[in-house]
C-alpha cells in the first residue's frame, strides 16, 4: 500500500487527475467485460471472465492514466468546432 501513497505523493495535478480517472475506467471496464463474459455464454464466464477483465482493465488504467489530457482536448476542438456559427 505504501507504493500507492508514494505514487499519489510524487504526482503532479496531471497525473493525479489520471489516476482517478483511470481507476474509474478501470472499475468501469473491469465490471462490464465481466459480466458480457458472463452473460454471452463464454465457457464458465462466471468463474473465468475476470481474467480478461482484469487484462483490458489494466489496458484501459494506463491509456486513461496518461492520455487523458488528449481525450479533453480533442472534445474541446470537436466542441468549438460543432458550435461555430
Amino acid at each position: 500500500m505504501d507504493d500507492w501513497t508514494y505514487m499519489w505523493e510524487e504526482a503532479d495535478a496531471y497525473g493525479r487527475v489520471g489516476m482517478v480517472l483511470g481507476a474509474i475506467v478501470g472499475v468501469v471496464t473491469f465490471l462490464s467485460i465481466w459480466i458480457w463474459t458472463w452473460f454471452s455464454g463464454f465457457v464458465i464466464g462466471f468463474v473465468l471472465g475476470w481474467i480478461p477483465a482484469w487484462f483490458f482493465a489494466v489496458i484501459a488504467f494506463l491509456l486513461v492514466r496518461y492520455l487523458w489530457g488528449f481525450a479533453v482536448l480533442a472534445a474541446l476542438f470537436l466542441y468549438l468546432k460543432t458550435t461555430q456559427s
